[in-house]
């Protein structure tokens, strides 16, 4: 009956939501909407004591600019919350939510960021980040899930793993937290064999904008919001407390060969009407396909030093031999066909391990990226060739000369037969379609540079979209009125009615609003939980009978 009665709850609260329409509050928009100090001042107090909240002004203001902004200095991108908090737990976060939902302010959730600098995606919100609180991590020895908080970073679920010898599927990058990762997918080391981070999830944590938590899964009477989290955007309905996920077998040794390949064969160039090693291997789909699943790579260009480095990662549950054998089988094909230069293996008896030392050192200051993923079709790989071939030629390296920082083009072959396979609907088309995803990065230190080099990304971006129509959206950053992603509904998503439609029904005042996430196109933060409508009431309908779990 408790449970019975919530549900009825729940369902009337979202009906009166939806009555009323307004503008979203901002600090300071002259309206006196924003909450006052004493306002604020009663929420901080009611927290947790170890709960911190960072406010724009006052002694920690500085701290505050750190976690708002890459950088006080950026001329591009100065968007920053009204507010930030650190929960410590569920009572926390619902005293949040509920406080936001009463003065119409948007919603942000942050873990370990909406870009890849950590930046904050929303300007005038409260942003939540979990980083403190919700550490929680624990295994089920019965079937072998494991369960953490949304708190906890790539290292912190593959070392607590690491101990059992097993691996959860998520992220190449050891310091991303897998709860932002899976809002649009997520994939690592394992997806090639074993599909994506949102295809292994099982069970999510998670609370509405009134407070109410719900533990959803695959076919419970929630299912389409626990999809929707799953690659649709996890920030866009409310926030998300805990992930339970798949686990598998640990290999005894994790390998990584860097491998390094010159662009054309020894003695030759594209004059002598030689293949480059794109056309040759690297672009090559019949080629591809006989690499095992077990076998994915980065591939990171090196223009300056006419070469190309592989990353290749060996994750096959076989003896170190064995896997060192099938490395040494691709290198062999390279020096047949003479672009071999050098390799260099590295061996790592855990993933937690593999992961950390290869995420490389920590991001620059400025950076706009850019992702597309490219089909499994000879036709589109063919374009690829053409545009990596390009970045080799004395033409494209004189027009970087003289700049600071990195213009960087890498790929990750991480897509096959486990990624297709994938049952998450909501993500990018090219999530299951591709054979790799290939990315720009634009890294520069100099703030006086800002107005030159980001404009220099909508130039590669007019290069990179004919090779493919979606991307991975945790590699696209937009700096204002560069890097726009008008065509952000099928780009980054699939089905964004259905998507749309979950919004409503989950988020019907919009209070979880990120970049391009569903309920970016519609009216932010619409009504006010504590103000009466003044709109007439809507029918009456029967009451639901799907109940809610709490």
């Amino acid at each position: 009956m408790a449970q019975l009665a919530r549900s009825l709850a729940l369902a009337a609260l979202l009906a009166f939501a939806g009555l009323s329409a307004a503008e979203h509050c901002l600090p300071n928009d002259g309206t006196g909407c924003w909450p006052s100090q004493a306002e604020v001042t009663k929420l901080v107090d009611s927290l947790s004591s170890e709960a911190e909240v960072l406010l724009p002004t006052g002694p920690n203001a500085d701290l505050y600019m750190s976690y708002a902004t890459d950088t006080p200095g950026n001329s591009i991108k100065p968007s920053a919350p009204g507010l930030i908090v650190f929960p410590m737990n569920e009572g926390d976060v619902r005293k949040v939510v509920t406080f936001a939902a009463k003065y119409k302010i948007r919603l942000v959730g942050k873990c370990s960021g909406h870009d890849q600098l950590q930046r904050s995606n929303g300007y005038g919100v409260i942003q939540l980040v979990m980083t403190r609180g919700f550490r929680n991590i624990s295994y089920n020895e019965t079937d072998h899930t494991i369960t953490f908080g949304a708190g906890n970073a790539h290292k912190d679920t593959y070392a607590f793993l690491a101990e059992k010898k097993r691996f959860a599927v998520g992220g190449t990058w050891a310091y991303v937290c897998p709860a932002g990762c899976l809002s649009n997918g997520c994939y690592g080391f394992f997806t090639k064999e074993f599909g994506t981070g949102a295809d292994n999830v099982v069970g999510l944590r998670f609370m509405l904008f009134n407070g109410t938590t719900l533990n959803l899964d695959a076919t419970g009477p929630h299912r389409d919001l626990f999809w929707a989290i799953l690659g649709g955007g996890a920030s866009s309905y409310g926030v998300l407390l805990g992930i339970t996920a798949k686990t598998y077998p640990a290999p005894d040794t994790f390998i990584i060969m860097k491998v390094f390949l010159s662009i054309w064969p020894a003695n030759m160039t594209a004059a002598d009407g030689a293949p480059s090693v794109f056309t040759r291997f690297l672009t090559n789909l019949t080629w591809y396909q006989t690499v095992p699943p077990h076998i994915s790579w980065q591939l990171d260009n090196q223009p300056d030093e006419q070469r190309v480095l592989l990353q290749i990662s060996h994750t096959g549950r076989m003896a170190a031999e064995a896997s060192y054998a099938e490395l040494t089988d691709l290198i062999d094909e390279w020096t047949e066909g003479g672009y071999y230069i050098a390799h260099g293996p590295e061996f790592y008896t855990d993933v937690a391990d593999f992961a950390v030392k290869n995420s490389g050192p920590s991001p620059p200051i400025r950076r706009v990226s850019q992702s597309i993923y490219v089909d499994a079709d000879q036709e589109a790989l063919d374009k690829v060739a053409g545009l990596w071939e390009m970045l080799y030629s004395e033409d494209f390296k004189s027009r970087l000369s003289g700049l600071d920082g990195a213009f960087q083009f890498w790929a990750q072959y991480r897509y096959g037969p486990g990624s297709a396979a994938g049952k998450a609907p909501h993500v990018a088309r090219g999530m299951r379609t591709a054979m790799m995803e290939i990315a720009h990065e634009n890294v520069w230190m100099k703030q006086a540079d800002d107005m030159d080099r980001a404009p220099l990304s909508n130039q590669v971006k007019e290069l990179m979209e004919p090779l493919g129509n979606s991307s991975y959206q945790n590699h696209c950053s937009s700096w204002a009125s560069y890097n726009v992603y008008e065509d952000y509904k099928t780009r980054f998503y699939q089905n964004w009615e259905g998507l749309t439609a979950v919004k409503k029904k989950y988020d019907p005042c919009n209070l979880y609003v990120v970049q391009y996430g569903p309920g970016w196109d519609l009216p932010k933060a619409t009504c006010s939980l504590s103000t009466p409508s003044t709109k007439r009431p809507p029918p009456k309908r029967s009451p639901p009978r799907r109940h809610l779990q709490a």
